[in-house]
């Protein structure tokens, strides 16, 4: 009977050096993997992170950068694209002008089927 061993990972000596978002998703996996022999606040106290947010998680809670997504107009691929068109102006030395920027978020969400005016804010 052959053993499955995790892969070993070279992290920092110090939880804290890592950051929220990724100890607090080692906690999730710790508890989902423990099967009911650990408890979330054990889970939480092993990352330190707060036990209230890791039992939110684990019953369906989004992070609040999932929140704030879901609020957006623009999706994060389409926000990455901007931004690789920002940093290759940069690149050739022509500064990104807002009216530009503007006219290529209102075309990614036309080529998304969004027809409502870009406003302001």
């Amino acid at each position: 009977m052959s053993v499955k061993k995790k892969p070993v990972v070279d992290f920092p000596d110090d939880p804290d050096e890592l950051p929220y978002e990724t100890r607090m998703i080692m906690a999730w996996e710790d508890y989902l993997d423990a099967n009911g022999k650990l408890s979330i606040r054990k889970a939480a106290q092993g990352h330190g992170v707060k036990y209230e947010t890791l039992r939110d998680r684990i019953n369906g809670a989004k992070s609040r950068k999932d929140q704030d997504e879901t609020r957006q107009r623009l999706s994060s691929k389409e926000e990455e694209i901007i931004e690789r068109h920002i940093r290759q102006l940069e690149v050739w030395g022509w500064p990104p002008m807002v009216s530009q920027l503007q006219r290529m978020a209102k075309e990614l969400l036309i080529a998304r089927g969004v027809i409502e005016d870009i406003r302001k804010n």
